[in-house]
C-alpha cells in the first residue's frame, strides 16, 4: 500500500493536481497550512510519503486542482431530494457515500460548503456537501479510518458543471451574511480550568486584529482541542463557543466576509489537531500556587511578564507519592528528555541506533540486555541514504528474528541525506534560536506516528550554531527537550567526539546541556565495543556493557555462543598482554635499561615478569606477547643509545610509526 499511495500521489501531480498528506486516523493535514501547501513537486511528494508512508492523499478543490466535488455523505437522502439531474461524471466511492467530480470554472466559482449545527449546507440537497474553493477531498487509494478504501467507480473525466446544479447550490446555500451564531450553555463535564481557558481563548479570537484572525482562531481551536481530549471540556461546548467567536471576528477582507462554512472548517480541523496532544489542568508540580486557573498561554505571550514566579504546591504534593522517572531504554534514555549518544566513527553508532529503534518498534522488550519501552520509533539519519537504511534493516530483521513487514506503521526510517534544509533552527542577530520549518515537520511526524523513541543522526547536520557557545547549545537542546516533553517521547541525539578525544564535540557545552549521556568505545583489535554512561542525572552513573558485532547486529558479550565467546576472550587476553608487555618496555626504556629478545639475564619476558607493570601475568604469556609483537612489527631489535664507553647499546624498542598528522599536511612519528 505504501508504494501504491506514493505512486498515486505522483500520478495526480503529473496531471497538474497538487497533493498533500493527511492523517490516516482523522483525515486532517499533516503539513503546516494544510491544502494551501499542496504541491506537484516530485521530490516534495516523495519526502512527504517517505515521512508518512501511510498518509491519505489530500487534493485541494477549486482553482488549485481545476475541480470541485459534490460530497454525498448520505446517498439515500440526497438521491430522494436532489432537484436537478446529475450528469455522468468522474465518481469516487467513499466509506459511506461517494464524491462526484466536476470541472471548476473560475468565472463561476464554487465555494466550500460543509454541514453545520444547522444541518446540511444546501437546503434542497440534503445528504451532500460541497468541496470547492477553500476545501479539499481525500483521493484513492487512501484507506478510510473505518477500514475501507477510497476507489474510483468509473473511468470518466470530470464533467462540466451543469448550470442548473450551480444555480441549485447557490439558491440552496444557508445564508451566512453575518448571521450570528449563538453559543450553547456549557455541558456537564467541563472543569473550571477548561471553562476559564474557553472564555479566554474565545475572547482572544474576538479581539484578533487585522491579518491575525485566522491564526487566532486556529491557535484557539488547537489549544481547546487538547483540553477536550484531556477531559477538561465538552467538545460540543468548545465547538459552539468557537463558532460564535469566529463569526464575531471582523473580516479583514470586506469583499470576502467570513462564512459559517469557513469558520466551521477551521474549528473542526483545529479541534482534531489539538486532540493529538491531550492536556489536563496543570498539575500541582507545574502549576502556580495561589493563582487562579487561566487559559494556556503561548511561550511568545508577554501579558504576564510581571507576574510572580510560582513554586511547587507542597501541601498538595504531600498527599501523593512521587513517581520515578520513566525510561525508554533502561538507565540510558529517560522519557521526555534529550539524551546525547556519542562515539567514534568506527564505533557503530548508526547501526546501534537503528537496532534500538527496531527493538522498540518490534516489541522485543530488550536490546543489549536493557529493558525497552515498546512502541513506535523513528530513526532519522542525515548521513545514510535509503538504500543503506534498507540494507541495515534487512540484516537487522534477520538477525533479530523480526519480520520487516510487521514493522510497517511502527518503525519509521527517514533518510535526509543530501537535503539542504536539515538544520532544526537558526540564530537571529540577538542570538535567539528560531525553529526552522524542518523542526515543525519533525514535530508533526512525532505526533502523527505516536513515536515513543526518536533517534536523530546526527547533530552536525541538525545544529548550525557554535558548539563552543553554551547559550546556543543549551537553546538547541531545550528546543528538543520541549518537543520530547510535549509529545511524551524520548529523543536520542547522536554526535561525534571532538578532536581532542573528549566524548562530546565542541567544549563542555553539550555535556552540561543534557541530563543524560552515553558513549560507545570501539577496540579495533578485538572488535569489542563498550557502552558507558559518563553522565546520568536521572539514573545510576557508571557501569558498562560489552558487546560485539555479529551477523549485522550487536550482541552482548554474555549472549555469545560459547565458541565465539572463547575466541573473543582469547583475543582480548592477547591484546591485553601485548599492552602490558609494551608498558614494561616503555618503563625500561625511560630508565635506559635495555632488555633483550635473547635468553640472558636481560631476557625481556624474564625481566618483565618481575615488574609491577606486567600485573603478574607471568613469563609464559609475556613470551607469547613478545612473539606476537615481533610478527605485528610493533617491536624490533635496534640500537637504543650510546653507553658510558660511547659504544652503542642494542636491545628491544617499539617501532616508530609514521602517520599523517592533520590538516597542515605534515607527518609525525610516534613510538
Amino acid at each position: 500500500m505504501t508504494n501504491e499511495l506514493l505512486n498515486a500521489a505522483l500520478g495526480y501531480a503529473s496531471e497538474g493536481k497538487p497533493v498533500f498528506p493527511c492523517d490516516p486516523r482523522n483525515k486532517t493535514p499533516l503539513v503546516s497550512n494544510g491544502f494551501k501547501n499542496a504541491s506537484t513537486d516530485e521530490s516534495t511528494i516523495r519526502n512527504w510519503w517517505t515521512c508518512w508512508p501511510n498518509a491519505m492523499i489530500g487534493v485541494p478543490t477549486g482553482g488549485a486542482s481545476g475541480v470541485w466535488v459534490l460530497d454525498v455523505d448520505s446517498p439515500a437522502e440526497f438521491e430522494a431530494a436532489c432537484p436537478v439531474s446529475i450528469p455522468a461524471t468522474q465518481r469516487c466511492d467513499t466509506h459511506k457515500g461517494y464524491h462526484l467530480y466536476f470541472r471548476y470554472d473560475p468565472a463561476q466559482p464554487v465555494r466550500n460548503a460543509q454541514r453545520s449545527t444547522k444541518g446540511w449546507p444546501i437546503k434542497t440537497m440534503p445528504g451532500a456537501e460541497v468541496r470547492g474553493e477553500g476545501g479539499y477531498v481525500i483521493a484513492p487509494p487512501s484507506l478510510h479510518p473505518e477500514g475501507t478504501f477510497y476507489h474510483w467507480a468509473n473511468d470518466l473525466q470530470p464533467a462540466p458543471s451543469p448550470a442548473d446544479l450551480l444555480a441549485a447550490i447557490d439558491r440552496g446555500k444557508a445564508k451566512s451574511g453575518i448571521e450570528p451564531v449563538t453559543a450553547v450553555p456549557p455541558a456537564a463535564g467541563c472543569s473550571s480550568y477548561g471553562l476559564a481557558a474557553l472564555n479566554a481563548e474565545c475572547e482572544a479570537v474576538r479581539r484578533a486584529g487585522n491579518g491575525e484572525q485566522e491564526s487566532a482562531l486556529n491557535q484557539a481551536a488547537l489549544k481547546l482541542g487538547a483540553l477536550v481530549a484531556g477531559g477538561e471540556l465538552d467538545r460540543e461546548t468548545a465547538r459552539a463557543e468557537l463558532l460564535a467567536a469566529g463569526m464575531a471576528m471582523p473580516s479583514y477582507n470586506s469583499g470576502d466576509p467570513w462564512t459559517l462554512e469557513a469558520v466551521e472548517g477551521k474549528v473542526e480541523r483545529g479541534l482534531n489537531d489539538g486532540a493529538r496532544q491531550p492536556r489536563k489542568a496543570p498539575d500541582p508540580v507545574a502549576g502556580l500556587r495561589g493563582v487562579a486557573a487561566a487559559a494556556p498561554v503561548d511561550v511568545e505571550a508577554n501579558d504576564n511578564d510581571l507576574a510572580p514566579l510560582g513554586g511547587l504546591d507542597l501541601q498538595t504534593l504531600a498527599t501523593r507519592r512521587a513517581k520515578p522517572k520513566q525510561f525508554a531504554i533502561e538507565q540510558l534514555v529517560p522519557v521526555g528528555e534529550v539524551t546525547l549518544f556519542t562515539g567514534a566513527g568506527s564505533a557503530g553508532k548508526s547501526l546501534l541506533a537503528q537496532q534500538f529503534a527496531t527493538a522498540a518498534a518490534g516489541s522485543l522488550h530488550k536490546c543489549l540486555g536493557l529493558d525497552l519501552r515498546e512502541g513506535p520509533a523513528i530513526y532519522l539519519t542525515c548521513e545514510d541514504d535509503a538504500e543503506q537504511l534498507h540494507w541495515r534493516q534487512q540484516h537487522l530483521c534477520e538477525a533479530l528474528g523480526v519480520p520487516m513487514a510487521g514493522l510497517a506503521g511502527r518503525l519509521h526510517l527517514i533518510s535526509r541525506r543530501g537535503e539542504l534544509d536539515n538544520p532544526l533552527g537558526s540564530y537571529d542577530a540577538q542570538g535567539h534560536l528560531i525553529p526552522s520549518p524542518f523542526f515543525h515537520r519533525l514535530r508533526a511526524t512525532v505526533w502523527a506516528t505516536g513515536a515513543k523513541l526518536v533517534l536523530l543522526d546526527n547533530v552536525a547536520h541538525l545544529f548550525t550554531g557554535n558548539e563552543n557557545d553554551r547559550g546556543e547549545v543549551t537553546q538547541f537542546v531545550n528546543l528538543l527537550n520541549r518537543l520530547a516533553g510535549d509529545t511524551g517521547t524520548a529523543i536520542v541525539l547522536l554526535a561525534h567526539p571532538n578532536k581532542a578525544g573528549a566524548d562530546y564535540s565542541g567544549s563542555t557545552a553539550w555535556q552540561t546541556a543534557v541530563r543524560s549521556h552515553f558513549v560507545v568505545h570501539h577496540d579495533l583489535e578485538t572488535d569489542l565495543r563498550t557502552l558507558t554512561i559518563p553522565k546520568a542525572n536521572l539514573a545510576r552513573k557508571g557501569g558498562s556493557i560489552r558487546f560485539v558485532w555479529q551477523d549485522w547486529a550487536f550482541v552482548c558479550e554474555s549472549d555469545l555462543p560459547p565458541d565465539v565467546a572463547r575466541s573473543l576472550q582469547s583475543t582480548a587476553q592477547a591484546v591485553n598482554d601485548n599492552d602490558l608487555f609494551l608498558a614494561c618496555l616503555r618503563q625500561r626504556t625511560d630508565e635506559q635499561r635495555a632488555v633483550s629478545d635473547k635468553p640472558s639475564a636481560t631476557f625481556a619476558p624474564k625481566v618483565f615478569a618481575g615488574m609491577p607493570e606486567s600485573k603478574g601475568i607471568g613469563r609464559p604469556r609475556l613470551e607469547k606477547a613478545m612473539d606476537r609483537l615481533f610478527r605485528l612489527r610493533k617491536i624490533e631489535r635496534a640500537e637504543l643509545w650510546k653507553g658510558p664507553d660511547r659504544k652503542p647499546v642494542f636491545g628491544l624498542r617499539e617501532v616508530r610509526e609514521i602517520h599523517y598528522a592533520g590538516d597542515a599536511g605534515d607527518y609525525a612519528a610516534t613510538a
